[in-house]
């Protein structure tokens, strides 16, 4: 597919998605259903932030209010909805989730919502918009949880029993996140932080260029080898001085991306490596599918997105985009969990919808 019909394609995908959206739930953009909450709708902030994000983007690319004013109510819902267990802006789940509580806020969740605010300061340069950022940015240093090791530093996944233990992607996230923010504030914490976790990050990738999820999970998965690869991206993209020691590693993660969990046709794998005999024998007996998730998809557009971007390198995200758009998209405008599984997920919609315009612009 060549430049032009590529941007028609996208272009098109992304308003056919918004136009579903606006069907299935009006004003209420981050309301539907989830991967793990399959029968009950409910709010979701990462929802939110995604949706907003991608309407952020979306205006800058057309200049069209109706995107501003749509990613505008994505904020005023979660400047509404902020979790009031903590005196700085954070976000969770609607649900509890394994034995935490309902009103535990999550790195990630938090991260995603901090990007937004960013992106719409940027769009409008409300400085309300930049407060509620740095607001997410102090929740990490002062009230998530932080471990300093010989090692570097990481953050807590949440701040209970459960979660205090190093989960790769989510220190990634933070740290790119952490980096933005610097920029923009210029508080030196920021900056110390985000630099002692990458040193983590890095530390943590094996020889082959990949990540286990966690210290605690051994497996290396499509979405956050995603996440993990956009965070470094992020630091590297807001801290020249890191980039001599981070192109190799970057190099390395983006080849063991795109040679271990897609093919050349941009279909994702879910994971690269499962010890489970269980996982096995129900992808042998075709029980259980081998592809990613929607979101996976859309973590590696952006992450190839960052990385052609980075080191000038063949976007992968090109022929992903492509795969997605043939095999995954419904008639309605929205996309399919999985190219064999047609459930509509607000949360995957809503990446895959952020993520598509990224790759546009």
């Amino acid at each position: 597919m060549n430049i032009a019909k590529l941007k028609c394609s996208l272009f098109e995908s992304v308003i056919d998605l918004h136009n579903w959206r606006k069907q299935y739930n009006g004003n209420n953009i981050g309301f539907g259903f989830d991967e793990y909450e399959p029968n009950e709708r409910f709010h979701y902030a990462e929802a939110y932030s995604f949706w907003g994000d991608g309407y952020s983007k979306l205006f800058q690319y057309t200049q069209n209010e109706e995107f501003l004013d749509l990613a505008k109510k994505c904020a005023r819902w979660l400047i509404r909805n902020e979790n009031k267990s903590y005196r700085n802006s954070s976000f969770g789940l609607p649900w509890g989730w394994k034995d935490a509580p309902r009103d535990l806020s999550y790195l990630t969740t938090t991260v995603f919502a901090g990007n937004f605010f960013l992106s719409l300061w940027d769009a409008t340069n409300k400085k309300k918009y930049l407060e509620i950022a740095e607001s997410t940015g102090n929740w990490i240093v002062e009230e998530n949880g932080i471990c300093r090791e010989d090692e570097g530093v990481w953050f807590y996944y949440a701040n209970h029993p459960s979660f205090r233990f190093p989960v790769i992607n989510a220190i990634s996230l933070a740290s790119g996140f952490l980096s933005k923010l610097y920029l923009c504030v210029k508080r030196p914490t920021y900056k110390e932080l985000s630099m002692n976790a990458l040193k983590y990050v890095l530390r943590k990738q094996n020889k082959d260029g990949s990540w286990y999820y966690s210290t605690r999970a051994r497996i290396v998965d499509n979405l956050h080898t995603g996440y993990t690869i956009e965070g470094l991206c992020d630091i590297y993209f807001s801290f020249p001085s890191c980039r001599k020691k981070m192109y190799n590693r970057l190099i390395k993660a983006g080849n063991f991306y795109w040679s271990n969990l897609y093919d050349k046709w941009g279909y994702g794998k879910e994971k690269n490596k499962e010890s489970s005999l269980i996982y096995w024998l129900l992808l042998r007996l075709g029980l259980h599918s081998s592809e990613t998730r929607l979101w996976g998809y859309a973590s590696g557009i952006r992450a190839f997105c960052k990385l052609s971007k980075a080191l000038s390198v063949k976007n992968r995200a090109i022929r992903i985009a492509e795969y997605v758009i043939h095999n995954l998209k419904n008639s309605g405008g929205s996309f399919k969990f999985k190219s064999n599984e047609n459930r509509k997920y607000i949360r995957h919609e809503g990446h895959i919808f952020d993520a598509l315009i990224s790759l546009l612009m």
